[in-house]
């Protein structure tokens, strides 16, 4: 795999879209990729870290989140066959903030941070979005993580996370 890390206060601009390809690995580690288009993740590609993405994102392979919640500045769009992966490390800040709106149709995939153990009844806000359209694909609207089951639960602004007993 090829890695473009891009760091904190670095900025990687593309003019029209930034496109990442099979192999392909951008890493936010506090930066920020802007493009006047989009970003685009095509499958076997991947997106991940944390930090800002000022620009629509396209996800048709991994976009996984770590480390704090990434901003999406612009809209989020997930294909058949996508995954989001989120790392959980709070249950009082959104996982993943999206300034648009948010078409939901691939995997979800979670894991807890280090010392996060959520107690049975916890509501963990996984993503706000201006609005939501779609649903995970996971079974029964269910993801587990750290032998937690979560049950995933929509509104039209956002998705969130109830651990379950």
């Amino acid at each position: 795999a090829q890695e473009l890390v891009v760091a904190s206060g670095a900025t990687l601009t593309g003019r029209n879209e930034i496109r990442l390809s099979t192999q392909a690995v951008l890493t936010l580690e506090g930066g920020t990729v802007s493009s006047l288009r989009w970003v685009d993740v095509l499958k076997g590609g991947r997106v991940q870290g944390t930090g800002r993405i000022d620009a629509s994102l396209y996800n048709a392979g991994m976009t996984a989140a770590k480390n704090g919640p990434p901003t999406v500045k612009g809209d989020y769009r997930e294909q058949a066959g996508a995954t989001l992966g989120l790392t959980l490390s709070k249950a009082d800040a959104a996982q993943l903030i999206v300034s648009g709106d948010a078409a939901l149709n691939g995997t979800l995939a979670i894991s807890l941070a280090k010392g996060f153990k959520p107690a049975a009844g916890d509501t963990i806000t996984l993503l706000t979005a201006k609005s939501i359209q779609g649903t995970f694909a996971n079974a029964d609207n269910q993801v587990a993580a750290g032998g937690t089951r979560f049950k995933i639960t929509y509104t039209d602004k956002t998705v969130t996370l109830t651990v379950q007993k």
